[in-house]
C-alpha cells in the first residue's frame, strides 16, 4: 500500500468506489480525515437468473434485489418487446441507475434489453442477466446477473 508524506494510505482499496481524502493544516497537523465510501462496481443480485422468454416477441425480467456492499436497491419487473429472432439470439438486460438505489415496485429507472453486452459491467449500469431468445419463445438458456458476472452453467435434461 503506498503512503503518503504523513503516512497514511493514498488508496485503501483499489477498484472498490472507496476513496481517501486528508486536509493537512499549515503547521503540518492532520485536522481532517475522510473515508468515503462511493458506488461499488461488484455486486449480486438475487434472483441470480431473473430472465423468461415466454413468447417469441417477449423478454420477462421479475423483480430483483441487488446487493452493492452492504445496501440492497430493488428492480420492479418489467417486459421488453423485441424483434422475433430468426436464428436463436442472445439479450442482455441492464438498468441505469448511477446512484445504486433502485426503484421500488414500480419501474421508474430506464432499462435496456439489446443484443450487444456494451452496458455490462459499465458503472451506472446495473447488469440484470441475459437470456437466448428463440424463434419460437420458451428459452430457458439465461446467464446470471451480478458484477463480475457469475459463472453460469446450462445444464439441459
Amino acid at each position: 500500500m503506498q503512503l503518503n508524506e504523513s503516512g497514511f494510505p493514498i488508496e485503501l482499496i483499489a477498484g472498490t468506489g472507496i476513496t481517501f481524502t486528508e486536509n493537512v493544516a499549515a503547521d503540518g497537523y492532520t485536522t481532517d480525515l475522510t473515508i468515503a465510501a462511493t458506488t461499488t462496481n461488484i455486486y449480486a443480485n438475487n434472483p441470480q437468473f431473473d430472465l423468461t422468454n415466454p413468447s417469441a416477441t417477449q423478454i420477462g425480467m421479475a423483480p430483483v434485489a441487488v446487493t452493492f456492499g452492504g445496501t440492497v436497491a430493488n428492480y420492479a419487473a418489467r417486459t421488453f418487446t423485441i424483434t422475433a429472432p430468426t436464428v436463436p439470439t442472445w439479450y442482455y438486460v441492464t438498468i441505469a441507475d448511477p446512484t445504486q438505489e433502485g426503484e421500488g415496485s414500480s419501474p421508474t429507472l430506464t432499462a435496456t434489453c439489446q443484443t450487444s453486452d456494451a452496458l455490462c459491467g459499465v458503472p451506472g449500469n446495473t447488469y440484470i442477466g441475459a437470456i437466448q431468445a428463440v424463434p419460437a419463445g420458451g428459452s430457458e438458456n439465461v446467464l446470471a446477473g451480478g458484477w463480475p458476472a457469475p459463472a453460469s452453467v446450462i445444464v439441459t435434461i
